[in-house]
């Protein structure tokens, strides 16, 4: 064979091929998106979140479908009062037996998760946008079906040597470094304040069975008709 018919062999690093690999690699093109275009990353997994019905938005118009019916509204209401009760009582009258509190229902199960899929967007960890929504749905939530608070409540992570989420406590825990924003700041407080602090209003409306409140015709709910 002639020189000139050789195969000429080139040596190749197998560092740059690795290095060339990693370069034009997936995990290099989810680094760009996420570093180059994060904005229009956020802007696609919010419209996700709104397709697949998901977001505390949605998660508040759960609550409220699910409670939309009267009577079905009553009933679970009431059972929230006898809860409190039973909840109240233990926590304040010695026990000298084996006491057999009731167990909610699946009904009040049920509500009682959809109150969480709310409360859980209002984490720090949430973007501010998302918590100022949750803020406003815990809110309406609280002031508009008198006693669903207790769920929240319970929902809380426990404090050790503290039974009781003080508002401002809590306001704390979800609070962001962020630029000060008046409405989110309003929102903030006035959740925290629906969930730990009631006013003398609510404590009164609370000590009383729901169904003996009976229907208003309008759409203003128990606290704003005795606030008035």
């Amino acid at each position: 064979m002639s020189q000139s018919q050789a195969l000429a062999i080139i040596p190749i690093d197998g560092a740059l091929v690795l290095d060339r690999v990693v370069q034009n690699g997936p995990g290099m093109h989810l680094n760009l998106a996420f570093s180059a275009g994060g904005v229009y990353v956020e802007a696609a997994a919010r419209k996700c979140a709104e397709l697949f019905k998901s977001g505390p938005v949605p998660a508040t118009k759960a609550v409220e479908s699910f409670l939309e019916d009267d009577d079905k509204r009553l009933a679970i209401l009431d059972e929230l009062f006898v809860l409190r009760g039973c909840s109240t009582a233990e926590h304040s009258i010695p026990s000298t037996g084996t006491r057999n509190a009731p167990k909610p229902s699946k009904a009040v199960l049920n509500l009682k998760k959809m109150c969480g899929n709310v409360l859980k967007y209002a984490r720090s960890s949430e973007l501010s946008e998302t918590q100022l929504s949750a803020f406003k749905g815990i809110v309406m939530l609280t002031t508009g079906y008198i006693g669903i608070r207790s769920l929240f409540m319970e929902l809380l992570p426990s404090k050790k040597g503290t039974p009781l989420w003080a508002p401002s406590d809590l306001a704390r825990s979800w609070r962001q470094d962020s630029p000060d924003e008046k409405e989110y700041n309003f929102f903030l407080d006035y959740a925290a304040y629906c969930v730990t602090g009631p006013d003398e209003i609510t404590v009164i409306v609370e000590s009383l069975k729901p169904s003996s409140l009976g229907y208003f015709a309008d759409s203003l709910c128990v606290s704003e008709r005795l606030s008035n």
